[in-house]
């Protein structure tokens, strides 16, 4: 979800606005009204669609103005 964004990663992971989750969904609702997913570079399969909709109405109505990601993949030692 994180690189459905547009936000770029540190070596940590993503620092991820509200505005920014906004956007997407945005982007998801007009997939929803039609426009091509390829379009949108959006994922349609469930995991995505659920993390989406409760990541954004848990920042929309709890007032989060921000969320952080990490990168697990950075973190694992070889």
């Amino acid at each position: 979800m994180a690189d459905a964004t547009g936000v770029s990663a540190n070596a940590q992971g993503w620092h991820i606005e509200q505005d920014d989750i906004e956007r997407l969904f945005k982007r998801f609702e007009q997939v929803m009204l039609g426009c091509p997913a390829s379009w949108e570079a959006i994922p349609l399969d469930n995991a995505f669609t659920a993390r989406l909709l409760i990541l954004r109405e848990f920042m929309h109505h709890l007032g989060y103005l921000s969320v952080f990601i990490v990168n697990t993949t950075a973190s694992e030692s070889p």
